[in-house]
């Protein structure tokens, strides 16, 4: 028997005291068979690129999850080092 997670989902990314910019993302999501996925990435604050590296890996993510209908971990896995290796 499948069980199903009810309720609401939210989210909120914070600048801080510190950034002039907020390079973290988050995201939640539910697919068509009703997964749910909750994902935050951090920006690696102050790192080259940090909002492009955040912007990528959820990108990526929810690219995946929602074209999945089973366990999307295989194909977050593939989809993770084809990115990176490029």
């Amino acid at each position: 028997m499948k069980k199903y997670l009810t309720g609401r989902f939210s989210f909120k990314t914070d600048i801080g005291k510190i950034r002039l910019s907020n390079e973290d993302q988050a995201a939640a999501l539910i697919n068509a068979s009703g997964n749910v996925l909750l994902i935050v990435c951090d920006g690696m604050g102050g790192q080259n690129k940090g909002d492009l590296a955040s912007s990528l890996a959820i990108n990526t993510v929810i690219s995946s999850f929602k074209s999945r209908t089973t366990c999307m971990q295989p194909a977050v896995q593939q989809s993770i080092l084809r990115r990176t290796a490029s």
